[in-house]
């Protein structure tokens, strides 16, 4: 089981109904160079700081190992005039395969509660199968229940959609979109 370690805090938050995305698509690149991408948050996280959705949030590892069970990330910021804070931690890794981190602690963002990344890659005939999973809560009180409800799914379809723009853009052009 080396490098593949699922926590009892991943199987907490899978277990509270969550809305859910994915979307799939192939690139031209080998399995080891898309996870070594993807492996990187900050990468991933890319456009949290680039200024998109109205805001840019700073990033600071936690922990001090940044990749693999146990990393810690830290987003922090302003978006649309709001402050945004949250941490996340890796609860699952497995080298050249597969990754999930989520959200810990009391994150504060402003059209979800709380959220899961979880993503596999899969080797194809010219490249790599990349999918990517989202799972969100919308916030409790009723005002944020209200506006997660109404932009929650299309704040989370612009997140994939942007980490896998800017995938595709660093490995190689896009083979299939499936979803």
């Amino acid at each position: 089981m080396s490098g593949l370690v699922s926590c009892v805090e991943s199987a907490a938050i899978e277990a509270r109904p969550a809305r859910r995305l994915r979307k799939v698509v192939e690139v031209r690149a080998d399995p080891e160079s898309v996870f070594s991408y993807l492996d990187d948050v900050r990468n991933t996280g890319a456009h949290m700081q680039r200024g998109g959705m109205g805001g840019n949030l700073e990033f600071e590892t936690l922990s001090e190992n940044a990749t693999g069970v146990g990393a810690s990330h830290r987003w922090h910021g302003k978006v649309m005039g709001f402050r945004v804070d949250f941490t996340t931690l890796v609860t699952h890794w497995v080298k050249d395969r597969e990754k999930a981190y989520h959200t810990v602690g009391e994150p504060r963002m402003v059209i979800m509660s709380e959220f899961e990344i979880r993503w596999a890659l899969d080797p194809t005939e010219l490249g790599t199968r990349i999918s990517i999973d989202f799972g969100y809560q919308p916030p409790q009180p009723w005002v944020g229940r209200l506006i997660g409800t109404i932009l929650g799914r299309r704040y989370g379809e612009w997140c994939l959609n942007m980490i896998m723009a800017d995938a595709t853009a660093a490995l190689g052009p896009v083979l299939t979109p499936v979803g």
